[in-house]
């Protein structure tokens, strides 16, 4: 009886345990709103290794390492959009965006920022700012620098 009660310890109680520990967390990005005078809307979907990403997926926007801006997803019309508002002042420059993908468990720098313009809109549902990001990605070949060549053949 004790060797079944430890198994079914070790089973249902110590592996989920051992999952959760492993996992980590999602990030803890927060931005302090009173601190900017002025912001922006972003309306986006973000593209993950070439695919539309999951509803538990985070971005963030980000000066530096400041973050101006964070979002979840919400379902509109079968996909997933982000609506973010990103914060700033006169000296807020390029924005910088990055994703917590929860399936990875990892954040990655998006390909894609924007310069900060305050009341500005960038994207809308119906035709959303496209936000990607790549994860150990096989890109297909770019071939440059060759120049155009002809070969005779059969003389």
């Amino acid at each position: 009886m004790l060797k079944y009660f430890i198994s079914y310890y070790q089973v249902f109680i110590g592996v989920p345990l051992l999952f959760s520990l492993l996992m980590a967390d999602a990030p803890n990005w927060s931005v302090e709103t009173n601190d900017y005078p002025s912001n922006m809307s972003v309306t986006a979907v973000l593209v993950f290794n070439d695919s539309t990403s999951s509803s538990a997926d985070i971005i963030g926007a980000f000066e530096n390492d400041i973050c101006l801006g964070t979002a979840t997803a919400s379902q509109y019309l079968g996909d997933w959009i982000y609506f973010m508002t990103v914060y700033g002042n006169q000296d807020t420059d390029s924005i910088s965006f990055k994703t917590w993908i929860s399936v990875q468990d990892t954040v990655l720098n998006v390909v894609e920022s924007v310069s900060y313009e305050p009341n500005a809109s960038f994207g809308s549902p119906d035709n959303p700012f496209q936000l990607r990001a790549y994860l150990n990605f096989d890109f297909s070949p770019v071939v440059s620098g060759v120049p155009d060549m002809s070969v005779e053949l059969g003389t």
